[in-house]
């Protein structure tokens, strides 16, 4: 029973894990992209600031600040590309692919708000203190390696008030990331609006290659906004579900999870 305990423990960990380096990874995403787009914009400037220089309009310093924008630039898109490999890289073999794989990773769904209506904190907390892993291990535990009965009920009751207490503030972590997600939902509709709106324009000629650019990255900027709000508030519901099925670390009397781990 406790080799099948430790077996589960183990699985849910590797779960948690992996979920939080998907959220990442869509992050990690959002920044090449937007790295990629001020690089493309560093390069259109460069080049204009050349132009400006040969009509007499721009001196030589003007363009060799265009011309160090640019390398930083370059710079910042090739280290944003390269933790992004090395990240995919990471979770890919965690996921038991060979290390020179390369699967499609999805996007993470949008949070589900259903899932938040339903959570219920008062039975929430029971089932919390019932399954948490290092509550069972305590209670498990004999009395003597405890220090005595006594001790070994304090620490108990310690660790049960601090299951009450973390639950509460998960809780309200997941309330106050729903308002922001929903705040950032509504803006990102409106962003998305004005990028339709430049689309049509830059469609129609009506728009320089520079204004298009600037408004694609003001687009980016938005939609990477959105996606933190929406990464964070999925995060934050993992981790209070996490809870309730018993996966909380407590720093009170904590013992290793590695020992006499059974089933949830």
């Amino acid at each position: 029973a406790s080799a099948l305990r430790a077996l589960r423990i183990s699985k849910n960990n590797t779960v948690k894990t992996v979920n939080a380096m998907m959220r990442d990874h869509e992050i990690l995403e959002l920044k090449t992209k937007a790295a990629e787009k001020s690089l493309e914009m560093a390069e259109l400037t460069y080049e204009a600031s050349k132009r400006q220089m040969e009509l007499g309009l721009y001196s030589a310093e003007n363009v060799l600040a265009a011309e160090e924008a640019l390398n930083s630039a370059r710079a910042a898109a090739s280290s944003a590309e390269n933790e992004e490999k090395d990240q995919k890289q990471t979770l890919i073999r965690m996921l038991g692919w060979r290390y020179d794989a390369d699967p499609v990773i999805q996007k993470v769904p949008e949070p589900d708000l259903a899932r938040i209506a339903s959570y219920d904190p008062a039975a929430d907390i029971s089932k919390a203190i019932e399954n948490n892993v290092t509550l069972y291990d305590t209670r498990m535990a004999s009395s003597s390696s405890q220090g005595g009965a006594v001790a070994k009920a304090r620490t108990i009751k310690d660790q049960e008030n601090e299951v009450r207490t973390s639950l509460d503030l998960l809780y309200k972590d997941v309330l106050q990331k729903q308002a922001a997600y929903e705040a950032a939902k509504t803006k990102f509709a409106a962003d998305g609006a004005d990028k339709a709106a430049a689309d049509r324009k830059n469609a129609l000629g009506m728009m320089s290659r520079q204004e298009y650019l600037t408004a694609e990255s003001a687009y980016l900027a938005a939609e990477a906004e959105f996606t933190e709000a929406s990464l964070a508030l999925t995060g934050a519901m993992e981790e209070y579900e996490w809870a309730v099925k018993g996966m909380m670390e407590l720093a009170s009397g904590a013992q290793s999870q590695d020992q006499g781990q059974g089933a949830m």
